[in-house]
């Protein structure tokens, strides 16, 4: 199946939701027109594969789910061996029946990349581990895409995915996990999988990421771009883009890039999670981030959706409502008692002074420090910490120098060192040459926001 929809979704004008919200509803008994309404789709391709030794049986029938109709219906009996085979047919078959064409030689459905039977059963099972992420699924997806590559050196993809998973490691473990490392060792990955398919727009995403965490802004850019011309239906890739746009303070365009992702994905919990975030940042609508946010929780993600709930209710001015969604006893916790309660600061700026440093150079913090730091009225300490952090190039600095809509980063960019700030990260440049944020204008050789 996941190569069916990998081809389906080359075919210019289809649009086929992502594996991760196709394959939300397999195993459940659920009304066709319900599955199809959730996802935005006419037609649902139904199917099951039954193995017996080195023989298979793939049964598949393409329905209108407007009218409950089958349009086709067919059972392939194969060896195992021919399944790469059988899951082109299967592509092919449903286009005519829809009456749309691949288009071009380029448009054709692309080839799974290996012969070996095995080495594609651990690739799809490392897929499916990435799609959870999560520390825990992320390594594990690392380990099944390294038997895939050990099975297969030259299986492309699973380079690819071995790309994206190391890629991503950082953003789900603590501070004390070598993030600077992990990104060469994903570059790597990213390289060697273009060396085998150049055309591979998951692993130039990867490579836009990785420049993203160098602050390398221009180039990432570029990449972002071409991992998406190559493939506009890549959710990750609409998505990665979307939240790169948003460091910088492309909010209108990352909104554009996002609801793009959940669109092709809605039932991913990450695309929610990050369109939640974005949105918010974008047009300070907190009714639909929210709600974002909340399927995020319901769809299994749910620490950081309940944390993106906290982060929306604060920016909206309620620390009241955030409260009620972090843990007693957290560092979150105790700012937001601080901000209902003035007379708990303290206390507050203890504990955050008490979490560790991002840094053993420069003692920068982690987001984690920056953001309450604002919260907290605690301007020229934020500062401080920002300065310190982008000296490190600490990437979740970013967190706080794409001016977003929110009244407390108002505050944080209105000091005089904010100008310094974006000079020293390199954001100064990347604006003049690509597009100014959307609340930020040019001033002399500087930039003035919240225009």
């Amino acid at each position: 199946a996941e190569e069916i929809l990998n081809a389906l979704a080359q075919i210019p004008g289809l649009r086929v939701p992502s594996r991760t919200s196709s394959f939300a509803f397999r195993g459940q008994q659920v009304d066709l027109r319900s599955v199809a309404t959730t996802l935005a789709v006419a037609h649902v391709l139904e199917g099951s594969v039954r193995r017996d030794g080195e023989r298979i049986r793939i049964t598949a029938q393409l329905i209108d789910a407007r009218s409950d109709s089958h349009l086709w219906s067919k059972t392939w009996d194969r060896r195992l061996e021919d399944v790469f085979q059988v899951q082109q047919e299967i592509a092919g078959e449903i286009a005519n029946s829809l009456e749309v064409r691949f288009g071009g030689p380029e448009n054709r459905p692309r080839s799974v990349g290996t012969e070996d039977i095995e080495a594609y059963e651990r690739y799809l099972q490392a897929r499916h581990f990435w799609r959870q992420r999560g520390e825990g699924p992320l390594r594990e997806s690392i380990r099944l895409f390294n038997e895939a590559i050990r099975l297969d050196p030259g299986f492309a993809r699973a380079h690819s995915g071995l790309a994206a998973s190391t890629a991503v490691l950082p953003a789900y473990t603590g501070p004390e996990v070598d993030a600077d490392g992990l990104g060469r060792a994903a570059q790597t990955h990213a390289l060697r999988a273009l060396s085998l398919d150049p055309s591979l727009a998951e692993a130039h995403a990867v490579l836009a990421a990785v420049l993203e965490s160098q602050w390398n802004f221009q180039a990432a850019d570029t990449e972002f771009q071409r991992a998406i011309a190559l493939d506009p239906s890549d959710s990750t890739a609409q998505q990665w883009y979307a939240e790169f746009l948003a460091h910088v303070g492309r909010f209108r365009l990352a909104k554009q890039h996002i609801d793009r992702a959940l669109e092709l994905d809605p039932l991913a919990p990450i695309m929610n999670y990050s369109g939640a975030l974005i949105g918010m940042a974008a047009d300070m609508d907190a009714n639909r981030a929210l709600e974002r946010a909340e399927r995020a929780v319901q769809l299994g993600m749910e620490e950081r959706g309940r944390d993106a709930i906290a982060v929306i209710h604060v920016a909206n001015g309620d620390p009241r409502s955030a409260r009620q969604f972090v843990a007693d006893g957290s560092v979150p916790a105790s700012v937001l008692d601080a901000m209902i309660d003035p007379s708990h600061k303290p206390a507050a700026l203890q504990a955050l002074a008490a979490l560790p440093a991002g840094s053993a150079r420069t003692g920068s913090v982690l987001a984690s420090q920056l953001g309450p730091l604002i919260y907290l009225g605690e301007i020229d300490l934020a500062h401080e910490a920002a300065r310190r952090s982008v000296e490190d190039r600490s990437f979740w600095a970013l967190d706080v120098l794409g001016p977003d809509a929110s009244p407390y980063m108002a505050q944080f960019r209105a000091d005089p060192s904010f100008l310094q700030l974006v000079r020293d990260a390199g954001l100064l440049d990347y604006w003049r040459s690509t597009g100014w944020p959307d609340l930020c204008g040019p001033a002399g050789e500087g930039v003035v926001c919240d225009r």
